[in-house]
Formats: C-alpha cells, sequence, structure tokens
C-alpha cells in the first residue's frame, strides 16, 4: 500500500525525586505517555461486487472512465458515512469490467486520519521488594479525521 504521509510522535516523561520517602510517595513516581498520530488517505478500490469477468470465484474492480470523483470523510442525508462527497455523480464516473479484464486498483484516496493515545500512572513502593502501580490509558482521544494540509500531484 503506497502510503503519502505519516507523522508519528510518541512521547514518555517520568518523574524522579531523591527526596524523604513521604514526599516521594506523593510527587514521585508519576508517568505519562502519548502517542500522536497522522496519516494521509490510504489508496482505496472499487469492486463492482458482481459480474465476474474473469472467474466465477472472483469479483473485478470497477474501472474509472469519467471524472475522478471527490473524496474524503462525508456524511449522506441519513448521517451515515460516505467516502463520496456526491454518492450519485461518482457512481457514474465508474464501469463494470468486460471480460478478460481485471480492473483498476488503487485509483482512489480515502480519507486521512489524525488521533492521540496518552496515558497516566503512579508507581508507589512500600517496601523495596515491592511496586504498586496503577496506570489510566485513554485511547483514540481526539479522533479528529482528515487533516489535509496539502495535496499530492496524484489527488488534484
Amino acid at each position: 500500500m503506497k502510503r503519502v504521509r505519516i507523522v508519528a510522535i510518541v512521547a514518555l516523561s517520568f518523574t524522579g525525586l531523591s527526596v524523604s520517602r513521604w514526599l516521594d510517595a506523593l510527587v514521585g513516581g508519576w508517568q505519562w505517555s502519548g502517542l500522536a498520530r497522522w496519516t494521509s488517505g490510504f489508496p482505496t478500490t472499487i469492486s463492482t461486487g458482481c459480474c465476474f469477468p474473469t472467474n466465477w470465484e472472483l469479483y473485478s474492480s470497477a474501472i474509472l472512465f469519467g471524472p475522478k470523483p471527490q473524496t474524503g470523510k462525508f456524511t449522506d442525508q441519513n448521517g451515515n458515512p460516505d467516502l463520496f462527497k456526491d454518492p450519485n455523480t461518482a457512481a457514474q464516473s465508474f464501469r463494470y469490467s468486460y471480460p478478460g479484464e481485471s480492473g483498476q486498483r488503487n485509483e482512489l484516496r480515502g480519507p486521512g486520519y489524525f488521533g492521540i493515545d496518552s496515558g497516566l500512572s503512579k508507581s508507589w513502593t512500600p517496601a523495596e521488594s515491592h511496586t504498586l502501580k496503577i496506570q489510566l490509558g485513554s485511547f483514540q482521544r481526539h479522533q479528529l479525521g482528515a487533516l489535509r494540509c496539502c495535496a499530492t500531484a496524484a489527488e488534484q
């Protein structure tokens, strides 16, 4: 799969103090972790869902013969997610594969993704040989969908 852009940031921070045991139990042993990820959209293929042009076992991919439809993160009039801004126009831009054709692959690019995962933990050492640790994790904390800053020549 061709991925145009991916940016990932991993962070880890902890406190370790050389103070009294009671003060260390309050302010020491904290750990914060985080992961931020931004990707451009993955290439996607439109399937015909029928009409076995090459083999009874295999469907074919649709062939783009009209204008390339605009893709992204859209919703239809009922609030359902949709890859296309205008699904009716997009459907008219593709045709079924003819006998012997396997169709096109990866002619469109899906929406990108941005998400943040984070965690917080606290550890105590009540005795030399024991450690107690409590962790809290949050996944897909800010799932913002596509963040597009620029388009490649293939996407224009």
